[in-house]
């Protein structure tokens, strides 16, 4: 008999295709979405959809019954405005990423699920070289924060409960279907990249592929009350770029950004919206001094749990999956 799964986030980057995977495997997939996608239903006719708050947990306690397996990937990642109030973000993290990921786990317990896997971050763990899974986390980021809140109260779950739940940390997840990204490849292809310092530092990119069948490996062989890193060999940032722009057959050049001039601009920029009180979110694009260290410190991530008890190793190095990437931006005519 075929296992009945709960996705939620399905709408999403990620979400949208492990659905594809588990409906091509033959499994009976519920899709729980949030209220405010529910125009953007992707086509799969072989799966339900049902639209939930995650504040809603009498919802979700009806959703998740029936379910033998979970996979939890909704989130709130980045800004839906570029104006917003000063402390909306912030809030916006912990009422999705804390209080909606502990409804969900305590619906799920109480019905019972056979496994429920949670799809955290690296943000969760922080920066630094050679970080596994045994690092201790030092998250710097209020994303990052929410993700480690999250996991605390799930293994806690674990701990005193029994609860059946593993944790997963995909790196940098790009690939076809990644919007979020596609501004980067544009840039390289106008033979352009922006970097903070000189782009040296290392971050743990990971394509689409290696990501789901890293989840699909954590789910069928991993332990209960583990965390697992799913997530490439880290690449340079200028390496990433470097790559993009080989496989558009354009040179790139570096536009290299004095760390001490971001600074003061991010310093301003946080003083007018303390005063003003609401924040400025150019792009929708997290800006403050946190998330700029993510882009010019080390980032290394290792995968080192995952490949001794999963058997996890990425297929895709950085070529591979750039020209994947690349294919399908161009064949969707967006790049």
């Amino acid at each position: 008999m075929a296992r009945k799964y709960l996705v939620t986030g399905a709408t999403g980057f990620i979400g949208s295709q492990l659905v594809s995977r588990l409906a091509a495997e033959g499994a009976e997939v519920r899709c729980l979405i949030a209220p405010r996608q529910k125009n953007g239903l992707p086509g799969y006719p072989e799966a339900e959809f049902v639209v939930v708050d995650l504040s809603d947990a009498a919802a979700l306690d009806e959703a998740s019954r029936g379910i033998d397996v979970v996979y939890h990937l909704a989130a709130w990642i980045r800004p839906d405005k570029s104006i917003d109030g000063f402390d909306s973000v912030s809030k916006k993290y912990r009422q999705v990423n804390v209080e909606g990921t502990k409804l969900l786990a305590e619906a799920c317990a109480r019905n019972k699920v056979r496994l429920f896997v949670y799809f955290s971050s690296v943000e969760a763990v922080g920066l630094g070289r050679g970080i596994t899974e045994e690092s201790p986390c030092q998250p710097v980021t209020d994303y990052g924060r929410s993700k480690f809140e999250a996991e605390q109260y799930i293994l806690g779950m674990v701990k005193a409960r029994g609860f059946p739940a593993i944790i997963i940390r995909p790196g940098l997840v790009y690939g076809r279907g990644n919007m979020a990204m596609l501004p980067l490849f544009r840039l390289a292809k106008k033979g352009l990249a922006v970097t903070i310092r000189d782009g040296s530092n290392l971050m743990p990119f990971c394509f689409i592929d290696d990501l789901l069948r890293g989840a699909l490996l954590a789910e069928r062989q991993g332990r209960v009350g583990q965390i697992y890193h799913i997530t490439g060999r880290p690449y340079a940032f200028r390496e990433f770029i470097k790559t993009i722009g080989e496989e558009l057959g354009v040179k790139v050049f570096p536009v290299r950004l004095p760390l001490g001039m971001v600074n003061t601009a991010i310093s301003l920029k946080e003083l007018m919206e303390k005063a003003c009180r609401f924040r400025v979110y150019p792009f929708r694009i997290l800006c403050n001094k946190d998330t700029i260290r993510l882009m010019y410190n080390d980032w290394d991530i290792l995968a080192e749990k995952a490949g001794r008890e999963l058997c996890f190793a990425p297929a895709f190095d950085l070529k591979k999956g750039i020209r994947s990437t690349v294919r399908w931006y161009q064949e969707n005519n967006l790049l």
